[in-house]
């Protein structure tokens, strides 16, 4: 699968650990498009946007810029920001658990401390909020030049994403 951002472009946005492998880096932006992203457009609109990503006009919806509106100059942020946000949410939650043969371990070093548990779900909760909030503007930019982006007339019907409620055990 093409992916619409590298580790570079996250870094434009995050502070990225050296340590992190680009194939590390990669896995979470595959899962933020594919999981995050894919089920709010419609998937037409979708797939377009990977297979067409070279063209000015889907270029600009990742890359995002600004565009004149009744006269008003106005910006939006592309969806490589979406993306980036998302990809960094996953990451804030995952990144630092490690399996091994001994089963799955946190990695700890003396000069530094763990964020715990809490503190890394409100980080990832307020970047996928922010994630969709910027989502927004792109919408907005999309349904202004509609003309331009044929598929995303199914958006109306395909944007439907069934919630799934999920339970701790105690």
């Amino acid at each position: 699968m093409k992916l619409l951002i590298n580790k570079k472009i996250l870094s434009k946005y995050f502070q990225i650990g050296q340590g992190l492998s680009e194939s590390d880096i990669e896995k979470y932006i595959q899962e933020a498009q594919e999981l995050d992203l894919k089920p709010l457009l419609c998937e037409d609109f979708y797939f377009d946007l990977i297979s067409k990503s070279t063209e000015e006009k889907y270029n600009k919806i990742i890359e995002g810029g600004e565009f004149d509106h009744n006269g008003q100059v106005r910006f939006f942020s592309g969806i490589e920001k979406v993306i980036a946000y998302f990809t960094y949410a996953r990451m804030i939650l995952k990144s630092n658990i490690v399996s091994t043969t001994h089963g799955f371990v946190t990695k700890k070093t003396d000069f530094s401390s763990e964020a715990d548990f809490a503190q890394r779900k409100n980080y990832y909760y307020s970047n996928r909020k922010d994630a969709n909030t910027f989502l927004e503007g792109v919408k907005k930019y999309i349904e202004l030049n509609i003309s331009d982006f044929p598929s995303w007339s199914c958006h109306s019907k395909c944007n439907t994403v069934k919630s799934y409620k999920s339970s701790v055990i105690k």
